[in-house]
């Protein structure tokens, strides 16, 4: 079976990670799911390459959106519901594109009459039966039907944006409009979704870094209330602000962001995601530590450079030339520390920690930014996890640095 068939069939048979949801809380549900957007945006890649199409962008794919959304529909709607929407893009979708053969439709020669049809009857089924499987419940056919056919409806649409997100935002809004979810917060899905237009608007992301910031930022607000979000967006405005300063000489020295520094999905969940996990877990110390981390970790990158002086690997104390993964150099390392101090001080300002506590999440900030240091120069160098993996590891590394120290 060749990878573009491949891939549906995989789609529908990730479906059977849903059957143990029964046993398990909306939250914890969350949390897994969570787990798989890092894994597949972070370690996949590496793991199993010839999942992905010739070309395909590993950081942007379907494989990855895949995952964000039934993050989203966990997050939006009650588990059963939630679960309901996952059948139908994952079974619909691959019903779409295993016998999507004849005729064309008219408003998008890339799909089928044939495919059309099939996917809101298979999608019908499989939400009905996964629906009843995780409440014992009845499913609202009505509801159900409703929801396949607009969902099949827009994933027939020629949209730039990837269909697994489309067709569960077109399903997830049909049930939640008769049984939404109090796990967002309305209000942080609004300011989020300025925020990511804004970023959008001004070139700091490409549409999927601004889709993933929008969901990460819309969950940290949901978690930890407006001060997590605004602790988020001093990190951005921080980070996106290093990379801008003097771009086209780091473009000389040959170390500058790729994307003309536009944040691109992976590098919005490696930097933001674990804060978010300990945002849902209750924990605003390791959070902020996990994003003192990233700021750390960014302005170290993107300011090193300019400073000159030596870079070394940190793993093996050897001079390298600047932009090597892993390496380090005094003045990029103190100004990382510098940017930790000011996420600390931000995060003592809005409450969410304590002044006593700013000198832990300083700390931890910048030890996190070493771990990314030194597992760049060890399992980056040897092909074993990406650059989104390695930050994803330092800022994970922060935050449980914190709250050992906090306990």
């Amino acid at each position: 079976m060749n990878v573009h068939m491949r891939r549906p069939a995989l789609h529908a048979a990730c479906l059977l990670f849903a059957l143990p949801l029964r046993w398990f809380t909306s939250h914890e549900a969350l949390l897994l799911a969570a787990t798989a957007v890092v894994f597949n945006m972070l370690f996949l890649p590496a793991l199993a390459p010839s999942l992905y199409r010739d070309g395909e962008d590993k950081a942007s794919s379907g494989i990855v959106f895949y995952p964000i959304a039934v993050l989203l529909m966990v997050a939006m709607l009650p588990l059963h519901v939630a679960c309901a929407g996952w059948a139908i893009m994952a079974l619909g979708d691959a019903a779409a594109s295993l016998v999507g053969r004849g005729t064309a439709l008219p408003w998008n020669p890339r799909k089928t009459l044939l495919g059309s049809l099939a996917f809101p009857v298979t999608a019908f089924v499989g939400g009905s039966a996964l629906w009843w499987w995780i409440s014992f419940a009845t499913p609202s056919w009505p509801r159900m039907a409703i929801a396949a056919v607009v969902a099949a409806l827009v994933e027939s649409l020629p949209l730039p944006i990837d269909d697994n997100l489309t067709v569960t935002l077109a399903a997830s809004l049909v049930f939640w409009t008769f049984a939404p979810s109090i796990v967002l917060s309305p209000m942080g899905a609004a300011v989020s979704f300025v925020l990511a237009a804004a970023a959008l608007a001004l070139g700091l992301l490409i549409i999927s870094g601004a889709i993933a910031g929008f969901a990460l930022a819309t969950l940290l607000y949901s978690f930890e209330g407006w001060q997590a979000f605004a602790l988020l967006a001093a990190f951005f405005v921080l980070g996106s602000g290093a990379t801008r300063v003097a771009y086209r000489r780091k473009q000389a020295l040959g170390v500058a962001e790729s994307h003309k520094g536009k944040r691109v999905a992976a590098q919005a969940v490696a930097n933001a995601g674990v804060a978010v996990v300990f945002a849902f877990l209750g924990q605003p110390l390791p959070m902020a530590a996990a994003l003192a981390a990233a700021t750390a970790d960014t302005i170290a990158t993107e300011t090193g450079p300019l400073f000159g002086g030596r870079v070394f690997l940190l793993a093996t104390g050897k001079v390298v030339k600047p932009g090597t993964s892993g390496g380090i150099s005094v003045a990029g390392t103190l100004a990382g520390v510098a940017g930790a101090a000011v996420i600390a001080c931000m995060a003592m300002a809005l409450g969410l920690t304590r002044s006593t506590e700013f000198a832990i999440i300083t700390l931890c900030g910048a030890t996190g930014s070493a771990v990314d240091s030194y597992l760049g120069g060890t399992l980056e160098k040897e092909g074993l996890v990406n650059n989104e993996g390695v930050n994803f590891l330092g800022t994970a590394a922060a935050g449980l640095l914190a709250l050992g120290m906090f306990r």
